[in-house]
């Protein structure tokens, strides 16, 4: 190691000598490079992009299945529901209240939560240490995976949660450097309206708690700051466990049929391939380079906490067999990470030209995969152009057979659905129309036909799929029933008298063929059938 020790003022000569040794000791290369300035005149117009992109693209596909039911749920605001905790269900009330429910005011605020992550990111590798390149670069990298496209391309809770996710590895960034107690209370903060929005974001503080304790950090815990922190956390998810203990813990019943019922089996291997393809596989050369650099540069050394909380939380998702794009919420600190590494492997000599290789590589591939997170292409184009790229995302649910990816095959059919539901009940004598009750198997057919109620005429909607079970009605007449999204034998278990009236027959939904059934002399009270109807998936 170079040492010099001066007791007496110097001249230039010796100042420039001493600077050269200190530049070149290695205790100074693996110095952790201080915060750089953020380059906000290069990061915003690359954040625009996604926004742009989504509002340009916004009406091409319809409305997706699960927007009809969350704008059910913001019109019964409550401090839970049985699949989500309430934060995007207020949001998206205050968004009704401002803009209605057209479907450029759903696409808004999910579009602007993409601006708002490729930003972060792109901050987070000025926090990092990267300088305009590495900021440039990681705000590419996380503008072209397309699972970010794909969340952000409709409403759900899924758009916040990674916004949510990306600020908390920025926090994290910056207190793994000076351990301040006053951001264990704003990540505090930060985790408790993240459990108000998805309860996925227990995987971060779970992956933080582990990870502390295989690094010098673990110190920490014995201070208060962290429990503080939690304590905060707690504080703000108190109202919705409040809910959740007076309606007897539906959430649980939902997760465990879900695990049961629902979400398709994936081995490791097979998971981890899902993962790759939508990050999008030209990012590959970012966020594995910046895994490695987290966990094994020198430069780094002070951000190892953040690389192994990446490792135990995509682990701890892979033991949950949950879906791969549960995984997204980890990728941000990547990107930033690999954009820092790559501006340090380019910084001199001939090096330099992989600085613009680089860019434009990841903006090609990041082109060729765009279809698949955002309809940029007609439908029937797209079809074409998925079997000619032989790129197709797996089934992550049960039951999923559409030709098209669930988040695209999900945004056809639904009011044609309410077509055929209005031409079904007018072929009913005028007193039957009068009194008639529609019933749905399932939540997407019950918002749709909500959404589109005024428009086709349609009576009241009731179903006992997740939150309507608790909206429904406790008494209700059932002299004449249309029922939707049932067998024969279903219903007829129900009703002494059934006759199918009509179908959905539209190409690209995936409720295509949903048999639509007229049913009279039911055999059970409504109580006893509403008991029945109930399913929590």
């Amino acid at each position: 190691m170079y040492h010099v020790a001066v007791d007496q003022p110097r001249d230039r000569g010796q100042e420039v000598m001493v600077n050269q040794q200190a530049a070149i000791s290695p205790r100074n290369q693996s110095q952790v490079a201080p915060p750089a300035p953020i380059a906000w005149s290069l990061l915003l117009p690359i954040a625009a992009l996604p926004l742009v992109a989504h509002l340009l693209t916004a009406g091409n596909y319809g409305i997706f299945r699960d927007e009809y039911y969350y704008l059910a749920c913001a019109r019964h605001l409550a401090w839970g529901y049985v699949d989500h905790p309430p934060l995007s269900m207020a949001v998206l009330a205050l968004i009704r209240a401002i803009a209605g429910e057209g479907i450029l005011a759903l696409r808004l605020f999910p579009a602007l939560c993409a601006s708002a992550l490729v930003l972060l990111t792109g901050c987070l590798a000025a926090r990092l240490g990267g300088d305009r390149f590495a900021q440039v670069l990681a705000a590419v990298a996380m503008s072209l995976p397309g699972v970010m496209h794909v969340v952000t391309g409709f409403y759900s809770m899924n758009a916040l949660d990674l916004v949510i996710w990306a600020a908390a590895w920025l926090l994290l960034a910056r207190w793994v450097t000076d351990s301040s107690p006053r951001l264990m209370i704003w990540l505090g903060i930060l985790l408790g309206l993240g459990l108000m929005n998805k309860l996925g974001i227990l995987i971060l503080g779970a992956a933080l708690a582990l990870a502390l304790l295989l690094t010098p950090l673990r110190r920490t815990l014995r201070t208060p700051a962290p429990y503080l922190g939690g304590a905060v956390a707690a504080l703000i998810f108190l109202p919705h466990l409040i809910w959740q203990m007076t309606h007897g813990w539906p959430t649980l019943e939902f997760i465990a049929n879900a695990r049961q019922y629902k979400i398709s089996a994936m081995s490791p291997p097979d998971f981890l391939a899902e993962v790759v393809l939508e990050q999008n596989p030209i990012t590959l050369l970012i966020w594995t380079v910046g895994l490695g650099w987290l966990l094994f540069a020198g430069r780094a050394r002070q951000f190892r906490l953040l690389g192994l909380m990446f490792v135990i939380g995509l682990g701890l998702l892979i033991l949950q067999h949950a879906k791969p794009y549960y995984t997204a919420g980890l990728f941000p600190v990547l990107f930033a990470a690999g954009a820092c590494a790559w501006e340090g492997f380019c910084a001199r000599g001939r090096r330099r030209w992989l600085r613009p290789a680089i860019i434009v590589l990841l903006v090609a591939g990041g082109l060729f995969i765009l279809p698949l997170g955002v309809p940029v292409l007609p439908v029937e184009t797209f079809a074409r152009w998925q079997i000619w790229s032989g790129i197709a995302p797996a089934a992550q649910e049960v039951g999923h057979t559409s030709e098209l990816p669930q988040h695209y095959s999900d945004r056809f059919g639904w009011e044609e659905l309410a077509a055929e539901v209005a031409r079904v009940i007018k072929t009913l004598p005028p007193a039957e129309q009068a009194r008639v009750v529609v019933i749905t198997r399932n939540y997407g057919e019950a918002g749709a036909l909500e959404y589109w109620r005024e428009r086709h005429g349609l009576p009241r909607v009731v179903s006992g799929h997740n939150n309507y079970w608790f909206w429904a009605p406790r008494e209700l007449s059932l002299e004449t029933v249309v029922a939707i999204g049932f067998s024969e034998d279903e219903v007829r278990e129900g009703f002494s008298q059934v006759e199918r009236a009509g179908e959905l027959t539209q190409a690209w939904a995936l409720e295509s063929g949903v048999p639509i059934w007229i049913a009279r002399g039911s055999k059970l009270t409504w109580p006893q059938l509403l008991e029945k109807l109930r399913h929590f998936i």
